[in-house]
């Protein structure tokens, strides 16, 4: 049976509590001995409340040609057909300096979101928020399984298992739809308020729910099923904190808890292969998270000097109970040596950031950061059994902990009115428990420079070195159930040398045409001592933009964006010296164009907008001499938006939209592979994204207040 919401109840409550007696202790003395001003007789003249409402409403529909999931992920225009467009706000300013504000988006939809908020300006504010974002990974998936999206995965009465899909003779009249994807809710509420002229408090509540069916693979040594399974998460966060403002230096102090709940604890789904009957996984455990924070800074008038840091200490626990070793009951097992994990995650933050301007042409400035991840769980030898088809050899859990340390520095100088020049130096430094390399130090060095015409050209350009070693990489003791080539380093803790460099170049020939230029450059080489595993990887990225504004009456703009990523590896299929290498190279090409066109006639706005973006992957395999490439990957994605508006009067305005878009992509590992293409693999039979959807939407907007507009109102 799964743990009550007790716990959470009962964190919540003691961060609240916390909060609580903190803001006793620092504000009790403080507020009763501040008497409350006299404010009788103050008058502003520059900034009187103002009162009355300001209303905006649309409301009108879209419709969508096709269904697609892709293109209604995110969005929720993923059905062909009809659905409501309705945005709205509403404000009022009441006397005194109180505000109600609501505001609703894509009320239609199931992108929806809405805010309900309320304030006294200068004293305290309060909100209330919703919204709801879709995700639609696929929706031509089939699977033979009944229960798709449950945590629990059966066959059709009568299945007749094979020992290949091929030998399956249900497979294809077996076969339902089941689309993969989910749902995300947050609900959420936030209180804030000044306790006298230096204290504020703030504290905040968000619940998030996340329902669906995702992918999963469930394997039995050589054959597996992809799954439509169950996806049901929900997290409860609350922040609350207290802040102190002096003449020079501030102080925050605050609390965090998180509580993360999976109602499904395990997967399980029944194997339509020959061999084991039954198998189950487990799923992600529930886990609650704590933390206090400190932060605060000091102006020092010496040098125009700031001292500024936070430090954040936190524990994460889990203590979910353990599934037994196997759901198959064929294997017999030793006592489980625990009943659950028990873990313990204790985690420390610091930062201590210094800037400073000793001399009037001269900045310095230096950041200091400690990150600390203590695991304190427990270890046990514990007995595994195979994808529920064969006892494993007896293993211990490993323990991941590590500590990291940064030092950033940094000096510039002006060298005249228009010019600046930095220089820089980062260390990086990791300290790791139980992994290939306990200890890695990376070190960057980096200069800039800037130039600033004040309006005309605007220049500045980095390059940077950096080195990364450390001790000697080494094989995991604990590691007999899944051995690595000794000559194997993992491209985050292998050495490394990188070399980059970065510019952007922004040219104003005249007050209505600016063009900008930017590029990117890095190199990162792994070969020494890396034998097998990451050995080269190459990043290139240039942009260049335009804008252009015609006599006041349009707007035109465009911009291309060009980004290529090219690596090397190395491996070996014979557990010893490398024998195969691979390369890999990845382009993106971005173009968009448009125009905008306002207050035509003084009546009718004009927008157009076009974007073209196509990517493209090469994979290529050596081994023995021989040369073969997988098929290329693709994708090519246009989309067109035009819009026009049209005001009848000042409250009163009609919009007609039209989007088009066009998505074509090739996948190899997609394309053409249906549920019972692979001999071991049964799988979902979804394509490659391919398609062209038609958006139009038409809508009518009215606005009305009852207050006077002028330079000054509304206030921001």
């Amino acid at each position: 049976m799964k743990p009550s919401n007790n716990k959470i109840r009962s964190a919540f409550s003691s961060a609240l509590a916390a909060s609580g007696a903190i803001a006793a202790m620092l504000l009790g003395p403080a507020v009763q001995a501040q008497e409350p001003p006299d404010t009788s007789t103050w008058s502003c003249s520059m900034c009187p409340f103002a009162e009355g409402w300001a209303v905006e409403a649309e409301a009108g529909a879209i419709s969508v040609s096709d269904d697609s999931a892709k293109f209604g992920d995110y969005t929720g225009l993923d059905q062909e057909g009809e659905e409501l467009l309705l945005d709205g706000t509403v404000r009022y300013w009441g006397g005194d300096g109180y505000r109600l504000e609501a505001e609703g988006e894509n009320l239609g939809l199931d992108s929806r979101s809405a805010r309900l908020g309320a304030s006294k300006q200068g004293l305290w504010e309060a909100s209330l928020f919703y919204d709801e974002i879709p995700r639609h990974r696929f929706d031509d998936t089939e699977t033979i399984f009944a229960g798709a999206g449950s945590s629990n995965l059966t066959l059709r009465d009568g299945w007749v298992r094979g020992g290949s899909t091929g030998q399956m003779p249900q497979l294809d009249a077996s076969l339902q739809g089941a689309d993969i994807g989910w749902d995300r809710e947050t609900i959420g509420a936030g209180l804030g308020f000044l306790l006298g002229d230096r204290f504020d408090f703030d504290a905040d509540y968000k619940h998030e729910e996340r329902d669906g069916t995702k992918l999963f693979t469930g394997t039995f040594y050589g054959n597996g099923s992809v799954l439509p399974a169950a996806l049901d998460y929900n997290t409860d966060q609350f922040e609350a904190s207290i802040g102190y403002t002096g003449e020079r230096w501030q102080l925050r102090l605050g609390s965090l808890l998180s509580y993360f709940n999976n109602s499904t604890w395990g997967q399980t789904w029944e194997n339509p292969f020959t061999g084991t009957e039954v198998g189950r996984a487990a799923s992600t455990p529930d886990n609650q998270f704590i933390q206090y924070n400190l932060s605060g800074s000091y102006n020092f008038a010496t040098w125009r000097t700031v001292v500024s840091g936070n430090v954040a200490i936190g524990k994460g626990e889990q203590d979910d109970a353990y599934l037994p070793y196997t759901i198959n009951s064929a294997i017999a097992t030793d006592p489980l040596p625990r009943s659950n994990l028990d873990a313990e995650l204790d985690t420390t933050n610091v930062l201590l950031r210094v800037t400073s301007s000793p001399w009037r042409r001269v900045r310095l400035k230096g950041e200091y950061r400690y990150d600390d991840r203590d695991n304190d769980s427990p270890v046990d030898t514990y007995n595994w059994v195979r994808v529920d088809s064969a006892p494993g050899d007896s293993t211990e859990n490993r323990i991941y902990s590590y500590t990291r340390d940064t030092v950033d520095l940094e000096a510039s100088a002006r060298l005249d009115k228009n010019s600046r020049f930095y220089v820089g130096y980062r260390y990086d430094g990791w300290d790791r428990d139980d992994q290939e390399r306990d200890e890695t130090d990376t070190d960057r060095y980096w200069a800039r420079f800037r130039f600033d015409s004040g309006g005309v050209v605007d220049f500045r350009a980095t390059v940077g070195s950096e080195s990364r070693g450390g001790s000697n990489y080494k094989a995991l003791v604990n590691d007999d159930f899944a051995p690595q080539n000794p000559l194997l380093r993992k491209y985050n803790m292998a050495s490394r040398d990188r070399t980059d460099f970065e510019a952007r170049i922004d040219v104003a020939p005249a007050d209505d045409l600016g063009v900008g230029f930017a590029a990117t450059w890095a190199d990162e080489d792994y070969s020494n001592p890396s034998n097998i595993g990451l050995r080269k990887a190459e990043y290139l990225n240039y942009t260049l933009d335009s804008d252009y504004n015609w006599n006041d009456r349009a707007n035109l703009y465009a911009i291309y964006s060009y980004e290529k990523y090219n690596s090397r590896q190395q491996g070996s299929s014979a557990f010893a010296d490398p024998d195969w290498s691979a390369r890999s190279r990845d382009e993106f090409d971005t173009l968009i164009f448009g125009v905008r066109v306002p207050r035509i006639f003084n009546r009718v706005d004009l927008d157009v907008d076009y974007t073209l973006a196509e990517s493209e992957g090469k994979n290529r395999v050596s081994s023995a001499g021989l040369q073969s490439a997988y098929p290329e990957l693709k994708s090519d994605r246009k989309t067109l938006s035009v819009s026009a508006s049209y005001a009848f009067s000042n409250s009163l305005s009609f919009k007609a939209g039209w989007l088009y878009e066009d998505y074509s992509s090739d996948d190899w590992a997609l394309d053409g592979i249906e549920p019972g293409t692979i001999p071991n693999l049964l799988t979902l039979g979804q394509d490659a994204y391919d398609y062209d959807v038609n958006v139009f939407m038409l809508s009518f907007t009215y606005r009305w207040e009852t207050i006077q507009r002028d330079a000054n109102w509304p206030p921001e």
